[in-house]
């Protein structure tokens, strides 16, 4: 059965292993101040253990090596220390000649330890208490050494202390502080009253357990840091600590009976704890896997929406120059054309109005992209009026008469029989690019038949229709129809000049006044019907029922 002091020994040792073990698992050790805490704790461990056999030892030989191993761990743990604080919280690795020179001096001290004369010369167990007889000089040595390993190293967190700010300077203050006071009461037990001067060996003990606060503040510092999942770690310690617990209950069991449930208890709470650790193990990383996702999602999506915006930006700009340039150059054909400058002969005529054309063409390309970024932006301005969509649709239709005459269709306009076809809207933007864009569509697209304009009252809409008897819509072509920059996979064959932009202003437009646009086709070269919905008005009042939306 163990002793008090051995049982709060052995908790110091299982609970710095496990942190080390938590450490060195998914090769965490790579980072420097992972690494050099790990060896810190391991030292913590191994002088707990040693110190347990020092006060076990029944032979004053045994008492003797595992004495030395105690002041071999203790200065380990000081070379440890000191190495922590070179890295921590930059995580920059230390020099090799800091390292070599250190290492040199702790493998040197080692060494001389194997020596049966040097430092421990004698033990005497006695009533009282063991008596330890000390090597002054070379007790000095293992004094100098550790103080310069563990209070250089306290010194250089303080100093960083001072110079930094921030989180930096909340976590070395953690550090500082808890070392300060742990450390000090551990070298006072451990130090001073355990020296060749005062002989008192009795409380070598106590020093495990002041470390142990040192490891715990540490730990927190790291943690906030951010090298650890809160969780992961909650979880793992709350495990360490029951199965510390369970194995002393079977430690300190006296009965053979209560040995083996307590034995069969912790190891299943080892097991059991082990699942668990893993399992909440994969729901972080599934967890942090779709936050680094979200995030990597969000960011793209914030440099997509900068790029839209300067795109957006950078087409209202040419288009603005562009179409600034070509309006000059159709004045100045349209000029000579029209004899503005005098006789000139017919053919320079008929090449400045033939360039007049071209350059309208151009001016209505680049206006629909304009047009389509302003829409897509939100930023038109609509006046809304009530006005007969009827007298709108006729002066359209009469606008593309000679067009279709030239092609040889049949062209016609059926009116309304019956009902007032009046809508709320901006007349200019609904002639100009929906009923413009679909008529001058429907003759471009049909090269023999009909087409077919028409304007009816249904209840509380009012419908224009184009029907024509040209290339017809297949379902894939109709997929993109309405959406910005789509058209027909074979459009361009038919109209050059097609940029894709027409039919989703005629949307945008249309959606805005509340309305819908469709196109129904039976299929290549079957010919369309394109029509509109918008809501009915009677002077200027909204019929009842009138949808609000499409």
């Amino acid at each position: 059965m163990l002793s008090i002091p051995n049982s709060l020994l052995t908790m110091t040792a299982l609970f710095n292993a496990g942190v080390m073990l938590f450490l060195v698992r998914e090769e965490r050790w790579k980072k420097p101040v992972n690494l050099f805490f790990g060896i810190f704790l391991f030292a913590l461990a191994i002088w707990a253990l040693v110190l347990i056999g020092f006060q076990s030892a029944t032979s004053p030989l045994v008492a003797i090596y595992f004495g030395k191993a105690a002041y071999a761990s203790a200065l380990l743990i000081g070379m440890s220390f000191y190495l922590f604080s070179t890295v921590f919280p930059e995580g920059a690795r230390p020099s090799i000649r800091t390292l070599l020179i250190i290492c040199t001096l702790t493998t040197l001290y080692m060494l001389a330890l194997l020596e049966p004369s040097f430092l421990i010369r004698d033990i005497t167990f006695t009533d009282s208490g063991d008596v330890v007889s000390l090597g002054v000089f070379d007790y000095g040595i293992f004094v100098a050494l550790f103080c310069c390993f563990f209070v250089g190293g306290l010194v250089r967190i303080w100093w960083k202390y001072v110079r930094s700010k921030g989180l930096s300077r909340t976590q070395l203050f953690v550090i500082g502080s808890s070392l300060s006071i742990a450390g000090g009461g551990g070298m006072y037990y451990n130090l001073i009253l355990a020296s060749p001067f005062s002989h008192d060996f009795n409380y070598l003990w106590s020093g495990p357990l002041f470390t142990t606060v040192i490891a715990i503040m540490v730990m927190y510092a790291v943690f906030r840091l951010h090298l650890f999942n809160a969780r992961v770690v909650a979880t793992e310690f709350l495990i360490a600590l029951m199965s510390i617990f369970t194995f002393l209950r079977t430690l300190l069991a006296v009965e053979p009976r209560d040995q083996f449930f307590n034995a069969i208890l912790f190891v299943l709470t080892v097991v059991l704890g082990t699942l668990l650790i893993r399992s909440v193990n994969k729901e972080i990383r599934s967890r942090e896997l779709i936050q680094s996702q979200e995030k990597e999602l969000e960011k793209i999506n914030k440099n997509l929406e900068l790029a839209n915006r300067n795109q957006e930006n950078l087409i209202h700009f040419i288009t603005h120059e562009v179409k600034g340039y070509f309006t000059k150059s159709q004045m100045g054909f349209a000029a000579v054309a029209n004899g503005d400058y005098g006789h000139v002969p017919d053919a320079l005529k008929e090449m400045a109005a033939q360039e007049r054309d071209d350059i309208h063409q151009g001016v209505e390309m680049v206006s629909d992209i304009l047009g389509a970024a302003n829409f897509k932006k939100g930023v038109v301005n609509y006046v809304m009026v009530p006005f007969d969509v009827v007298e709108a649709a006729r002066a359209v239709f009469n606008e593309f008469v000679d067009d279709a005459k030239e092609r040889g269709l049949v062209y016609t306009f059926i009116p309304p029989k019956e009902g007032v076809c009046k809508v709320q809207g901006d007349k200019t933007q609904l002639t100009k690019h929906v009923f413009h864009n679909l008529i001058d569509n429907a003759i471009k697209y049909t090269h023999e038949g009909s087409v077919e304009v028409s304007v009816l009252a249904q209840g509380d809409r009012v419908r224009f229709m184009v029907v024509d008897t040209g290339v017809g819509v297949t379902p894939e072509d109709r997929a993109l129809l309405f959406t910005e920059g789509g058209r027909g996979k074979d459009s361009l064959k038919v109209n050059v000049h097609s940029t894709g932009y027409g039919l989703f202003i005629a949307k945008s437009i249309v959606v805005a006044h509340h309305g819908c646009i469709r196109v129904d086709s039976a299929g290549a070269g079957r010919g369309a019907t394109f029509s509109v919905e918008l809501p009915r008005v009677s002077d200027g009042v909204a019929i009842a029922g009138v949808e609000t939306g499409s």
